[in-house]
């Protein structure tokens, strides 16, 4: 196991947060997933996150900054959560 393991795990957990489906990696088609989250912050996280090649995968620091950038600093986190998730 590596942290870019976790990192897809990750990015399937948070694919079935934002579209209530059960990601199936056997017929894994990243555009075609893609294509069916409509909001535009959770598009760019899970499109960062979510790459069947390990080694496209992010760093957990690049994983953090990314989720820190996506998240408006005027909003509380319970705003954000609320709306992310």
């Amino acid at each position: 196991m590596s942290f870019a393991s976790d990192t897809f795990s990750v990015a399937v957990t948070l694919f079935k947060l934002a579209t209530g489906k059960i990601l199936d990696t056997a017929s894994f088609n990243r555009d075609q997933l893609l294509a069916t989250i409509d909001d535009p912050r959770k598009h760019e996280l899970i499109s960062f996150a979510l790459h069947a090649d390990p080694s496209k995968r992010p760093t957990e620091e690049g994983l953090l900054q990314k989720i820190t950038s996506l998240a408006p600093s005027s909003m509380l986190k319970s705003e954000f959560r609320a709306q992310v998730f």
